[in-house]
């Protein structure tokens, strides 16, 4: 991926959402996020699982990378986009992705929910039930509120 620009710090369009993403470190906004980590996020926003397997499991990159903006950290990224491989990759490296919360206090999962990606969805909830089976996830709300059977029953009724 070639730089986008003068600065330390690199922003790529995102396809689906048409957003400026600047990815930074969480808790060090100063430190500059490498190349890899954007052709990551890159290969998430075109769905392509099988590189995103590749980055995940042959490069040492920092999945800990979150957009400055809205707090989206990568597995929110892939479930914005809904690609269920790409959430598995991700989240077999590191599984604590799942319980990150974005600016709006959502979790991967109800942010798939949101956008009736249930596919998506299914794969972190089976992470989730996993990893964290301490949490209770179906009581997470996000600020405005709303839980997973919030979107789940939205959705049913279109």
């Amino acid at each position: 991926m070639s730089s986008k620009s003068a600065s330390s710090l690199h922003k790529i369009k995102a396809v689906p959402t048409k957003q400026v993403i600047e990815l930074v470190h969480p808790g060090k906004k100063q430190d500059p996020v490498g190349e890899k980590e954007y052709a990551l996020l890159d290969e998430i926003l075109q769905g392509n699982a099988e590189m995103v397997e590749a980055w995940v499991e042959d490069s040492p990159i920092d999945l800990t990378v979150v957009d400055r903006q809205t707090k989206n950290n990568l597995l929110h990224f892939a479930a914005q986009v809904g690609n269920p491989d790409s959430i598995r990759h991700l989240s077999n490296k590191m599984p604590q992705l799942v319980i990150g919360r974005n600016k709006r206090k959502q979790t991967p999962a109800l942010l798939a929910a949101q956008r009736q990606n249930f596919k998506a969805c299914d794969a972190i909830r089976k992470v989730e039930q996993k990893s964290f089976s301490h949490i209770r996830f179906d009581r997470m709300k996000d600020s405005s509120g709303r839980s997973l059977q919030y979107y789940a029953k939205k959705a049913r009724r279109k």
